[in-house]
């Protein structure tokens, strides 16, 4: 399972690291942090079609991203593409 790490500049200059983790049976747990920013965006795919490209994996953080905050404040969202955390015991996704 490749893990993999990058940093992007946006057009307005801000700085966003992205990771990208695959999980077993096409799984996939990304994040997306602002550079001085303690907020992190957090998505699991339950069905990603392993592997995605950077290009995927930046595209789920579009709007997220677009925004402009005025502060940081600590969040996490969990987004599931469809019922498989409801199914599965937490210690199995891990």
């Amino acid at each position: 399972m490749p893990d993999e790490e990058w940093i992007i500049t946006l057009e307005d200059g801000r700085k966003v690291k992205f990771v990208y983790e695959e999980l077993p049976e096409d799984g996939a747990f990304i994040t997306a942090q602002i550079a001085g920013n303690e907020v992190v965006y957090s998505v699991l795919l339950t069905k990603a079609r392993n592997p995605l490209s950077r290009e995927d994996v930046e595209s789920h953080f579009k709007g997220e991203l677009s925004k402009k905050y005025r502060h940081s404040t600590p969040i996490l969202t969990l987004v599931t593409t469809d019922s498989y955390l409801s199914h599965q015991p937490v210690a199995s996704l891990i």
